[in-house]
């Protein structure tokens, strides 16, 4: 078993596609995460890519404590939500061609039995049970977070991805 991680342009880029067409012949079995929350999935890669802190851990600091006025980012919020659901509607397209398991990222993160649902779909015999690593994104203002996503969504900014309605 091996793991992978894509944005939709990769597989055109590197010329994937013979490559996941042979894996898929063979037998290789896809997991999609997919995450919903255009949103939230823009605010948190424009705020690690201005702080530098991609997630907090016992060993980073938080990025509250460091100073990022949000509503400055707007357009690059924007920006990401925009790129960001380019690759879903690629990467989801691709998953759906090789019977991908579609499996939903905040449930991913915040249940821990969707491992069962991962290992029933792979096959595993012998169940192990799984835990997350005790990493976090960091906290945001909610007041700021609240009228960001206001504003975004005020200007037709994608929110949220559905790979059902495709």
């Amino acid at each position: 078993m091996f793991g992978f991680r894509l944005f939709g342009d990769h597989v055109e880029a590197f010329g994937l596609n013979p490559v996941l067409e042979k894996l898929h012949v063979q037998g290789t079995k896809f997991i999609h995460l997919v995450r919903r929350d255009t949103f939230d999935q823009a605010l948190s890669l424009v705020r690690a890519q201005a702080t530098g802190v991609w997630k907090v851990t016992s060993k980073t600091p938080a990025a509250t404590d460091l100073p990022l006025d949000l509503l400055s980012l707007a357009s690059r919020v924007k920006w990401a939500a925009e790129l960001l659901h380019g690759h879903k509607v690629v990467t989801a397209t691709i998953a759906r061609r090789y019977g991908a398991l579609f499996l939903d990222y905040d449930e991913f993160t915040r249940d821990e039995r969707t491992y069962d649902r991962i290992q029933a779909f792979l096959g595993v015999r012998s169940r192990v049970a799984l835990r997350h690593s005790n990493v976090k994104t960091p906290p945001v203002d909610v007041g700021l977070y609240r009228r960001l996503r206001d504003d975004l969504e005020r200007s037709g900014a994608p929110m949220r991805f559905n790979p059902e309605a495709m």
